[in-house]
């Protein structure tokens, strides 16, 4: 079952009215990527009994860099045999990873 990641984190809007509260609007977003809460960070489970996990994201395309940070030993050490990889298309992100039962988790963060 793909998952959905787009998170409902606000952006600024280019237009604004009331100049002080677009400056306000912006100061706020501006805070929230200095605290690391930006909208392009997910922490993911890997599916069971699957090779591939996919992400339905609308802004994906294909370029965009995909980093990982494993969770647990299990997704370190697919990290650290390279058999864990991404691959972006349009609208999507397939994570290729091996099957096995049990959780996996993996934090993802997705760039560009």
């Amino acid at each position: 079952m793909p998952h959905n990641i787009l998170k409902n984190k606000p952006s600024v809007p280019e237009f604004w009215a009331n100049p002080r509260e677009h400056a306000r609007k912006t100061a706020q977003i501006v805070n929230q990527l200095q605290n690391g809460q930006g909208n392009n960070s997910y922490k993911i489970n890997l599916e069971d009994n699957a090779t591939s996990t996919e992400i339905m994201w609308n802004h994906a395309r294909e370029g965009m860099v995909v980093l990982f940070a494993a969770q647990d030993a299990v997704t370190a050490a697919e990290i650290s045999n390279g058999t864990l990889y991404a691959v972006v298309t349009n609208g999507k992100i397939t994570i290729n990873h091996a099957s096995s039962v049990g959780d996996k988790f993996l934090a993802v963060a997705i760039l560009g």
